[in-house]
């Protein structure tokens, strides 16, 4: 009796805080979120990010896009692939832009390695907010990824009807989240960029084990959102969320 009421309460829970399969898909429930138009915060360059609450989260709805740490601190631009692979090398925090491209930056924010996100003396979110955990992104359950996607920017994918014909489908979400997701692209740490247009990623300060960190993705075709182990050397964008 006892051992039939512990499986029955498992599945309870389960079915309240979703799943992770086996490919680092996560899904859960809608979340209905409200912005919240009266709340707003500054980096220590000035910008501005509207905040947005999704569950119990409050999340900024923009990427970061300073070039300071929460102290005064600078981060360094890396302008070369060479000078941000030795920045990584010396295991200090550095960004860049898409393609060292400071137009397409002020559209999809800044690209930081894994160095800037968790430096713990300087700290590079905001004052009163802080760089997600695994543990805080995994909170963010959404079944339908759209919701997360911004309304315009993400390409078409193909995909295949019930007749296996080849169709495309609009890869742009609702944005009903108000996280406005965007396909800002990333730095893979040999210098290539990729992907603008049809994935963004994002680091969390969780080491998995040297040199590699968890990160979470949003792509054109994706229906969730997907945790992957990525090398610390990576240029990823950064979302903070309310501490």
């Amino acid at each position: 009796m006892r051992t039939t009421f512990v499986f029955f309460l498992l599945l309870i829970i389960l079915s309240f805080v979703g799943s992770q399969n086996y490919n680092g898909q996560f899904k859960g429930k809608d979340i209905a979120a409200q912005t919240d138009t009266a709340f707003s915060i500054k980096d220590f360059d000035g910008n501005s990010y509207q905040v947005v609450t999704i569950g119990e989260q409050k999340w900024i709805s923009s990427n970061l896009a300073t070039s300071h740490y929460r102290n005064g601190k600078l981060i360094p631009e890396a302008k070369t692939i060479r000078e941000w692979k030795n920045f990584c090398r010396e295991k200090q925090g550095c960004w860049c832009y898409y393609n060292y491209d400071s137009v397409i930056g002020a559209k999809y924010g800044k690209l930081y390695n894994w160095y800037a996100v968790v430096d713990s003396v300087n700290r590079i979110a905001p004052k009163g907010f802080e760089v997600p955990s695994d543990k805080d992104f995994s909170i963010l359950f959404i079944n339908d990824v759209s919701q997360l996607k911004s309304t315009q920017g993400w390409l078409q994918y193909v995909s295949k009807n019930s007749y296996g014909k080849k169709i495309k489908l609009d890869g742009n979400g609702t944005n009903k989240s108000g996280f406005n997701a965007l396909p800002g692209g990333f730095l893979i740490s040999n210098g290539t960029f990729r992907n603008m247009g049809s994935e963004s990623y994002w680091w969390t300060t969780t080491e998995i084990f040297y040199p590699y960190a968890g990160s979470y993705s949003i792509s054109s075709n994706s229906y969730s959102l997907y945790m992957h182990q990525s090398s610390q050397w990576m240029g990823y964008y950064v979302r903070c969320l309310e501490e």
